[in-house]
Parts: structure tokens; C-alpha cells; sequence
């Protein structure tokens, strides 16, 4: 985003994403997880996740975190929820 106009060149770059800070942090198969980067998603993002037919914000998760789906089954379910409603709140939705 330039910061005199405050307009995303979407040419160079993309929407951002957020850290997604885990209250309960682990380890599984060697790697830590302490904080998850969730990328923001754009109109494609959407568009795939609703015509996919499987409009979980669990697969969208998966999408914008690119973090394997075996890694949200060992959450903790208090940061599984809230991740949950973080994925779900640029489209309306809660967790």
C-alpha cells in the first residue's frame, strides 16, 4: 500500500495478512506453532471457496494459512474457535 495514497498496487503486491497469535502454542511433527499468518483474502479466494461446494471456514483457513488441515485437528479448540470466526469475519460469518 502506498502510504501517501493509502491505494494497494495489487500489481506489486496483495492485501496483506494478519498473525494470527495462538493462546496455546505446540509442537507437532518437529515444527512449533506459535502464530499462524492468515493471508487477507481477495474476490478469487471467495469465488473458489464458494463454488467448491465446501464452504467451511475450516477450507478457507486452509487456503489463506497454507498450514496442512492435520495441524488445525491438534489445535486447541478455544484457538481453533477463534480462528474459526477471524477466517469467517471478511465475509460475514462467524466461526
Amino acid at each position: 500500500m502506498s502510504k501517501e495514497t493509502g491505494i494497494v498496487d495489487l500489481e506489486s503486491s496483495d492485501w496483506g495478512s494478519e498473525d494470527f497469535v495462538l493462546n496455546y502454542p505446540f509442537k507437532f511433527r518437529g515444527m512449533t506453532y506459535e502464530k499462524l499468518t492468515i493471508r487477507t483474502p481477495n474476490g478469487s479466494d471467495i469465488d473458489r471457496w464458494v463454488k467448491t461446494g465446501e464452504r467451511s471456514f475450516r477450507s478457507l483457513a486452509e487456503n489463506l494459512t497454507e498450514i496442512p488441515g492435520e495441524v488445525f485437528d491438534r489445535m486447541h479448540g478455544r484457538d481453533y474457535s477463534r480462528l474459526m470466526a477471524t477466517v469467517g469475519a471478511p465475509i460475514g460469518g462467524e466461526g
